[in-house]
């Protein structure tokens, strides 16, 4: 019996094996019958004018072959899929492999064609920022018409497509970045593995993404979980998936990501690193929310290091698909020369933030550092202050904000109780509130403007200054100080564009200017003025009558400086005579001082009398007032005293021709009233 059994056995072991064998046979045989040529061209038509289409960019090979063992597939080689003229491609692969289902190959002999797997090879993606600061990516989807290689009657009946899962291996990005006129590259990404897993309606889907950002290792991680494919877009709120994942971010240097910063602070950054740990959830109202924390450490900018930390939130709701928020809380950033907190808000639809920024102390010489780490080159010629594409969005945008710091330092310059409220509408960036204490005293900037939105930025500056050490705001901006006192006034002005060679001269407003307890340091206009006077004196031939007088040299003290200016033309120019209260008298000046700190002004010097005793010797008549003819000019650190002496002696000449007659007609009548007393005195005697 069990010899019997150990037979039969054997004998079904024997049809199995050739039923296998036979089964095999059969396989190898349709695959045989199988026009690779066909199904080759059958994939290339189903994948290339559709991905064309869709992203509205012309997807290309350099060849496509079948592969029937171990499994079939259709494997494309050299796949590219363009960029914009004069660009770089915007992704080469070296293969995209279709795998392909082997019952409907063998089935319809290649007729039929269902699509299992798609396997993306070394993709290299380049996203390239042009000159006017647009990306290459912007318009992908815009739906370019591609017409198929094929009519659907010559390709046969229509395509099931099953995808069950896609890989990309070993992806990198690109950034190349134009906007600042040359071409930095860099690696944004690179390593990147993706796996999705049950890509059809009505499936769970899942995707896994690992990746290596700014790193050698990988060191970004996401997780993405769907709990169905919809069939087609969902109608209700209530028809969307339920979402669940995680991403976590490891340390990333800031330094590699200079590229994707705006110019100027990709410049300045030196090191650090950033972080981020968060996760996705499904709210009510299929609402997705991304939630999580991270952390800045060692943040670099040519100075020294500072450290961070941030809570981040950002949700989309399919109730209002064009809507999102994202909420970043409990910013911090604290180190040397920087104590820095606050938080943000961005909403779309339209696109809408708040921000608030506190903290004691900004002290950007420690966060900038004085000089560059090392040379480097020069910066390139600039384009727009602000790219055409960022000019679109600012004129979308509305952003209100407010800053509250302690102290503020930047070179000579420190500002403390600084306040600013800031509103952007438009492309129109106004300060409702800017308030500052400065240069020991205070200045409220409220009422400034800033067309943001313009090819050439239009502005106003209205500004109140209150108590400001002139020298030291001179010397601030300047680097010199040909003026000192406390500085009191208001300044209405308007302008277009940034370069100040230019704008200078196109400046127009108005400015009222006062100064108190000042001085020009550059030359004493007093000592001038009266050896004008001495030297006119000597010319007339009564030298002898004048003391010496050393001429224009050392300072000039004066109690009030008060004037209206009209700016225009590069100039200040007096709309009446400024008046200033000196030692040797009362100045009249009208006329312009340059922007520039030229010198174009004409006017009187009232000196009193007791300033002319002073140069005058005796004998000599003196008026209560001598007004003195005199102009400036030159510059404010070198300036040029011109004193009109002839006209100051001839009024002292007319003076004392004056005292002359009036002593002439003192004796005549003193003569007079003798003769009268003596014959009034003969007539006494009779």
């Amino acid at each position: 019996m069990a010899t019997g059994r150990r037979s039969a056995a054997r004998r079904l072991l024997l049809v199995a094996a050739a039923a296998a064998g036979l089964v095999v046979v059969l396989v190898a045989g349709a695959l045989l019958l199988v026009d690779s040529g066909a199904v080759t061209r059958r994939v290339v038509d189903l994948v290339l004018p559709q991905a064309s289409k869709a992203l509205g960019r012309e997807v290309a090979v350099t060849g496509a072959e079948l592969h029937l063992f171990p499994e079939p597939r259709v494997a494309l080689r050299g796949l590219t899929v363009a960029g914009r003229p004069g660009e770089p491609g915007l992704v080469a692969a070296e293969s995209l492999d279709v795998k392909l289902g082997l019952w409907a190959l063998l089935r319809s002999l290649g007729k039929d064609v269902e699509v299992r797997t798609l396997e993306l090879v070394k993709p290299i993606v380049n996203l390239v920022r042009a000159k006017d600061g647009t990306w290459n990516y912007e318009g992908l989807g815009g739906g370019a018409k591609v017409e198929p290689a094929q009519k659907p009657s010559e390709a046969g009946p229509a395509t099931r497509v099953v995808v069950e899962r896609v890989r990309v291996e070993k992806a990198a990005i690109r950034v190349v970045d134009r906007s600042a006129g040359r071409d930095d590259a860099g690696v944004a990404l690179e390593q990147l593995d993706l796996e999705a897993t049950g890509a059809g309606p009505g499936l769970p889907f899942e995707l896994r993404v690992a990746a290596a950002l700014a790193s050698a290792q990988q060191n970004v991680h996401a997780r993405l979980s769907v709990d169905h494919l919809p069939e087609g877009m969902p109608r209700r709120p209530e028809d969307w998936p339920l979402l669940t994942g995680a991403l976590q971010i490891g340390a990333l240097p800031l330094d590699r990501f200079r590229v994707l910063l705006p110019a100027e602070l990709g410049a300045i950054v030196r090191g650090g690193t950033a972080s981020l740990d968060a996760s996705v959830t499904t709210g009510e109202g299929r609402a997705y929310k991304v939630d999580g924390s991270g952390g800045l450490k060692d943040v670099k900018l040519r100075g020294q290091a500072a450290s961070g930390h941030f809570r981040a939130a950002a949700t989309w709701s399919p109730a209002r698909p064009d809507a999102s928020r994202v909420d970043l809380t409990e910013l911090t950033l604290r180190g040397p020369g920087v104590d820095l907190g606050g938080h943000a808000t961005v909403k779309t639809a339209p696109l809408t933030a708040w921000f608030v920024v506190t903290g004691p102390l900004l002290d950007l010489d420690a966060v900038m550092g004085l000089l560059p780490e090392k040379e480097e080159e020069a910066p390139p010629p600039r384009g727009d202050l602000v790219p055409a594409a960022m000019r679109e969005q600012l004129r979308a945008t509305s952003v209100r904000g407010t800053v509250a710091l302690g102290e503020v330092k930047s070179g000579r310059l420190q500002a403390k109780d600084v306040k600013a409220r800031v509103d952007l509408a438009k492309g129109v960036l106004a300060f409702e509130e800017l308030d500052a204490a400065v240069f020991g005293g205070r200045v409220s900037g409220s009422g400034t403007r800033i067309a943001l939105g313009e090819k050439v930025p239009t502005w106003r500056l209205a500004a109140k200054l209150s108590a400001l050490d002139l020298g030291g705001a001179l010397q601030a901006f300047a680097g010199a100080q040909p003026l000192t006192g406390k500085l009191d006034g208001t300044l209405d002005v308007a302008g277009k564009g940034t370069d100040w060679a230019k704008l200078r001269q196109a400046l127009t407003g108005l400015a009222a200017l006062a100064v108190k307890d000042g001085a020009l340091v550059t030359t004493d206009v007093g000592d001038a003025v009266l050896g004008g006077v001495a030297r006119g004196l000597e010319q007339l031939g009564r030298g002898g009558a004048a003391r010496t007088v050393s001429g224009a040299k050392g300072r000039t003290e004066f109690k009030n400086l008060a004037g209206e200016f009209d700016v225009k033309d590069g100039f200040l120019v007096a709309r009446a005579p400024v008046t200033v209260d000196t030692p040797f008298g009362k100045l009249a000046l009208g006329g312009r001082v340059g922007l520039d700190g030229r010198l174009a002004l004409e006017g009187t010097a009232a000196v009193p009398k007791a300033a002319l005793a002073g140069v005058v010797a005796g004998g000599l008549p003196l008026p209560r007032t001598l007004d003195v003819p005199l102009a400036l000019g030159g510059t404010l650190e070198s300036p040029s005293v011109s004193v009109r002496a002839e006209a100051a002696v001839a009024n002292l000449a007319r003076g004392e021709a004056q005292e002359a007659v009036k002593g002439a007609r003192k004796q005549v009548e003193r003569g007079r009233e003798a003769v009268e007393g003596f014959f009034k005195g003969l007539g006494g005697k009779r």
